[in-house]
């Protein structure tokens, strides 16, 4: 097993919520828990959106808009619908193009899973103290270690719907449990700001008079003209 950063690893510990970035994508802000020697974040349908997470762990997009479908049972359905109504062959040619278009969805997939993915996470005063990338993989709801670790994160879910087992029982069926495991070292502080600027806008505000507790002498009824 890697040795961890000293900073990172105490700081992940303490973390409620990190900033993902993946693949130059502005960074999310999601809610993890630090089990097993890496940050777990769950993304996926009633869970929180992170653009490009699963992939980068693997799963290939078709997937996670299917569910618990995968190309397999996407074709298995194809077939069997094939078989009604009359239509075969058209039906089976539809199926072959589904079949098809999942196949290259996997493969601009698999393309994407090496995306580089950064952590930032923050400290005790709330700023940014460490920036580090991360190895994405996936849990998936046969290993070994879903059984040890995700009862525990699904136990540190805030506002789940119902008890550990049941959400653990959601994740399986249609979310990707995602593991962060920091490699290399970490990233260089910036020594700005890193304050973005205020997005241009038409919209405008015409300031409210202030209040006044006595009349001041010399003050006008409407200063706006």
């Amino acid at each position: 097993m890697k040795s961890v950063d000293a900073l990172v690893e105490e700081a992940a510990k303490k973390a409620a919520v990190a900033w993902v970035a993946v693949g130059g994508r502005p960074a999310k802000l999601v809610w993890c828990a630090w089990l097993g020697g890496a940050l777990l974040v769950v993304t996926g349908e009633g869970e929180q959106s992170v653009p490009g997470l699963a992939e980068a762990a693997g799963v290939p997009s078709a997937a996670i808009a299917d569910g618990p479908r995968t190309a397999g049972a996407a074709t298995a359905d194809g077939a069997r619908a094939a078989t009604a109504g009359g239509a075969r062959a058209a039906v089976a040619g539809r199926a072959g193009a589904e079949a098809a278009a999942i196949a290259d969805a996997a493969r601009a997939d698999a393309a994407r899973a090496g995306a580089a993915v950064e952590v930032s996470l923050r400290g005790d005063h709330g700023g940014r103290i460490v920036t580090f990338p991360a190895e994405v993989s996936r849990i998936a709801p046969d290993d070994e270690a879903w059984a040890e670790l995700v009862p525990q994160l699904a136990g540190k879910r805030l506002n789940g719907a119902g008890g550990a087992e049941d959400l653990a029982r959601a994740w399986a069926e249609r979310c990707v449990v995602c593991r962060l495991t920091p490699v290399g070292g970490t990233a260089p502080m910036p020594d700005d700001s890193q304050a973005a600027p205020p997005r241009p806008t038409p919209a405008t505000r015409i300031p409210r008079r202030p209040f006044r507790l006595h009349k001041v002498r010399g003050a006008t009824r409407n200063p706006r003209r």
